[in-house]
């Protein structure tokens, strides 16, 4: 079922059972599925010894932060930041998490499809992102929605457990952001 972004007839990307908007990174449903990404992470990478992630990491101008509602419960979270201010029109996005037992349900795509309709909303032409060597599953939805993989940025230059990915955003920036390939540069 492909995720619904007709803005006229919904404000945030939906699916049939799945909402998704913005939301207050310090809520309690919000903390709650950080803390869940956090233990899931540390699990699957206990060497990593970094800093937790704290919502302030989020907050300011153009940041955003989305709950996805599965039947009115929090399922997923994501977030996006700018990247630099050297790349003003460049966002990261951050902290993409659903639930294990509400995965293989288009959670996730309807998660990463508004945070990068947002993303557009604030001016951004790319959208960068990381992810780990074990989460072969994330590492396959985003190659699965546009993005390509790419030499490690900022504080993941070096770190052999990173897995970075970029995507042009498309709307109003779409000429000046070509992939090579795309298919949509033949129309």
């Amino acid at each position: 079922m492909a995720v619904s972004l007709d803005e006229t007839a919904m404000p945030a990307a939906a699916t049939p059972s799945c909402v998704v908007r913005r939301a207050d990174p310090f809520a309690p449903e919000a903390l709650r599925l950080i803390r869940q990404l956090w233990e899931e992470l540390g699990a699957l990478y206990p060497e990593v010894n970094g800093p937790p992630f704290s919502p302030n990491d989020i907050l300011g101008e153009r940041t955003a932060f989305v709950v996805a509602w599965w039947e009115d419960e929090p399922a997923g979270c994501g977030a996006f930041q700018p990247i630099s201010g050297e790349e003003s029109d460049v966002a990261e996005i951050r902290r993409m998490y659903v639930e294990p037992g509400l995965r293989r349900r288009r959670i996730a795509r309807a998660i990463l499809a508004e945070l990068e309709r947002l993303a557009r909303e604030c001016g951004y032409a790319v959208v960068r992102l990381e992810t780990g060597v074990r989460q072969p599953n994330a590492i396959r939805l985003y190659e699965t929605s546009g993005y390509r993989r790419i030499e490690p940025f900022g504080r993941h230059r070096g770190d052999p457990i990173s897995v970075c990915f970029e995507k042009a955003l498309w709307g109003k920036t779409s000429a000046a952001w070509p992939i090579p390939g795309d298919w949509r540069r033949s129309l």
